[in-house]
């Protein structure tokens, strides 16, 4: 499959109409990777943080064929960065979004938001587990935003800390 990736702590952003991410990697270490599907006229910022999209209708983002979205960094021991992905309906099928904590600064965080549906199918893995050794980071925070959403076929979503004076959050 296609990869797709920026040096650590850098940002990987797509904007466009429907999205399709297939068998496919795009990683940013301790980093973000941000996509944002839209159907009408606005405008969606460039870098993540610099003000919320203007965009009211959004297209559909399938994640799909054992896609990779990663922001973890285990090879430096950093914390996880963040995956926010914004569609009118989002599927993920049997793939991952990984946001693991492997250094001792705050857990990456996972934001699903979908003005329609969010789906989790054939296994989809949704996770931003804390897995330092030494250090005390936490793990993050994982969030579907939608006014439906269904897991089916043993996907799993979890912000889990592995070190156990650490919580992490499920949603």
């Amino acid at each position: 499959g296609s990869s797709l990736a920026v040096n650590p702590g850098q940002a990987l952003g797509l904007a466009g109409g429907a999205i399709s991410v297939s068998g496919a990697t795009l990683r940013a270490p301790a980093g973000a990777v941000h996509l944002t599907a839209v159907a009408g006229a606005g405008e969606v910022p460039v870098a993540p943080g610099n003000g919320r999209p203007t965009v009211t209708q959004r297209g559909d983002v399938v994640i799909a064929a054992n896609s990779l979205l990663d922001v973890s960094d285990p090879a430096n021991l950093g914390s996880g960065g963040s995956v926010v992905i914004r569609a009118a309906n989002l599927t993920v099928d049997g793939s991952e979004i990984n946001a693991d904590n492997y250094g001792a600064g705050g857990g990456g965080v996972i934001i699903l938001s979908a003005q329609n549906r969010i789906a989790l199918a054939d296994n989809a893995d949704v996770h931003s587990f804390a897995l330092s050794t030494g250090a005390v980071g936490a793990a993050g925070e994982v969030s579907a935003l939608c006014a439906r959403s269904g897991v089916a076929d043993r996907a799993r979503t979890a912000a889990i800390a592995v070190r156990p004076e650490r919580r992490g959050i499920f949603a």
